[in-house]
């Protein structure tokens, strides 16, 4: 996996960097925290039971072959106010006034806007990119500054596009239609010669939101 676009956690403390590494990674265990943030095994485990004590990540117990389970470690629902939500609850509260005066066209129209805002601004980011990768990296940067921490990955038929979080979750729940601007917005970008697909969602109760990008055939 391709980390080049994660924002630097330098001077984070040993417990957001662990939220931060199981967000974007997804589940691990205490000897594979150790190892990434290069701490102790003992020092790993009691940062994790804090979090676990604080609601913040899970366990989970896997199987694997003959001897004792592997425990592994991932964040919970809860830790997600520890990322950027956009000011969800004044989205929400803008949106629900927009409806009520204009009706659902009228929140239809936000996110028409919304869209063609970011379709310049993300246009404007990549011209001068040559590649499907480069243009996906740079996609990337631009995605983690907004508070996506977005991530790029090869894979055997293109790449794929992983964004860890959702700052817009909240707003998404309320209306779907966000989500499809999201998927809308990275066709427009990449043109008509690639095909875009959403491989997970959040709001399907995936950990992450990720978009297959292939040249068409």
């Amino acid at each position: 996996m391709n980390n080049s676009s994660m924002i630097d956690n330098t001077n984070k403390s040993s417990s957001d960097k662990i939220l931060y590494l199981l967000k974007v990674e997804g589940p691990k265990t205490a000897a594979e925290v150790a190892k990434s943030l290069k701490i102790t095994s003992m020092g790993a485990r009691q940062h994790l039971q804090n979090l676990t004590d604080d609601g913040l990540i899970m366990f989970q117990d896997v199987k694997q072959g003959r001897g004792r389970p592997a425990r592994y470690w991932k964040v919970t629902k809860a830790a997600d106010t520890k990322f950027s939500d956009s000011h969800s609850d004044l989205t929400i509260q803008l949106m629900t006034a927009v409806e009520d005066v204009f009706g659902e066209q009228g929140v239809g129209k936000i996110i028409d806007a919304r869209q063609k805002n970011a379709l310049g601004r993300y246009q404007e980011s990549i011209k001068n990119c040559n590649s499907l990768k480069g243009k996906l990296q740079r996609l990337a940067e631009i995605r983690t500054d907004e508070g996506y921490m977005a991530n790029v990955e090869k894979n055997s038929t293109g790449y794929i596009l992983h964004e860890n979080h959702c700052p817009i979750c909240t707003a998404a729940t309320e209306n779907k239609a966000f989500c499809q601007s999201e998927l809308d917005l990275f066709q427009k970008i990449l043109g008509d010669q690639y095909q875009v697909t959403r491989l997970e969602h959040i709001l399907s109760e995936e950990r992450r939101c990720s978009y297959h990008v292939s040249e068409k055939v």
